[in-house]
Order: structure tokens, then C-alpha cells, then sequence
């Protein structure tokens, strides 16, 4: 429920699991060094 936006500042990857968040619903954009997560009822997968 909601928007979370974190800023990753040491590790260069840490988004890479991003695609497999998104194939089990998740709602996350990643902006350079940033993702904002909109919250969703359920994840599934």
C-alpha cells in the first residue's frame, strides 16, 4: 500500500532482480540509481 522510493548509493547491480519482481506483479520503475515500488495487493509466481 502506498510509494516507496529507494536510492541503492554503493552497490552498482543491486536492482537486477527487478524483472523477476515485475513477472510476479510488482510494481517497480527503476530511475538510474533509484526504484520506486507502488504497492500492490499480492505478489504471485
Amino acid at each position: 500500500q502506498g510509494t516507496s522510493i529507494i536510492t541503492e548509493t554503493i552497490f552498482e547491480n543491486r536492482y537486477l532482480h527487478v524483472g523477476e519482481l515485475r513477472r510476479m506483479g510488482a510494481q517497480v520503475r527503476v530511475e538510474g540509481k533509484t526504484a520506486v515500488i507502488t504497492g500492490v495487493p499480492q505478489l504471485t509466481g
